[in-house]
């Protein structure tokens, strides 16, 4: 059913705006550029500004739209000069969430991935690079808000994927004032001062004499 809502819109350069079943980030508004039975591949717009790639799986979709408000941003994106990324997608294939993970590792393009609950509005959000991709879960490198890589890539399970981003600005500004790889994050730099502290007083307790009652 949500493959047969998008693919009339494939490839058709029309603005459409999907609906999915994820309420941290319900709407995504765009170009269908890919699609299979599984994914859809999407040049999505924040408005007026291109938002990279944004790639979802299709079993999420429950809506689409393409009418008049879709057709007159078509007009304003065209006036604006704003849609040379539709001619600008990654070839990537998207049998599956793990061949297209396999097809981002080997390009090694920065990359978003989501994990998003269907009934809340939690999710898990990371941003970073592929490290590996398994049978049934993807290793990932990935940094904090501050701009600092973690010390151990993550373990996240392939079936858990709702949503990878590419080339969104966002990522691209902030992949630029990245710290350089095995800058201690903050919390592991309270961790280790912490733990000098208590090795420091337990050494003092070990020398200091017993006091004498």
């Amino acid at each position: 059913m949500s493959h047969s809502l998008l693919a009339p819109h494939l490839n058709t350069r029309a603005k459409i705006r999907v609906t999915r079943n994820r309420p941290s980030n319900p709407l995504l508004n765009g170009y269908l550029l890919g699609l299979s039975d599984q994914l859809a591949l999407v040049h999505a717009f924040d408005d007026f500004e291109p938002d990279g790639y944004t790639i979802v799986r299709t079993v999420d979709v429950v809506d689409v739209r393409c009418g008049p408000y879709e057709r007159h941003w078509d007009r304003m994106l065209a006036g604006e000069g704003l849609l040379a990324g539709l001619d600008e997608a990654p070839a990537l294939p998207l049998a599956d969430m793990r061949a297209t993970l396999r097809a981002i590792q080997r390009r090694a393009l920065p990359l978003i991935v989501e994990c998003e609950a269907e009934d809340s509005t939690l999710e898990d959000f990371y941003i970073g690079a592929i490290v590996e991709v398994g049978e049934t879960t993807l290793r990932f490198d990935h940094f904090d808000g501050l701009g600092v890589w973690t010390l151990e890539p993550d373990s996240i399970e392939l079936a858990e994927i709702t949503t990878l981003q590419l080339a969104t600005p966002y990522m691209q500004r902030f992949w630029r004032y990245l710290a350089p790889r095995g800058t201690p994050r903050a919390g592991d730099l309270a961790e280790r001062a912490a733990a000098v502290r208590q090795a420091i007083e337990n050494a003092r307790r070990a020398i200091e004499p017993p006091t004498e009652s």
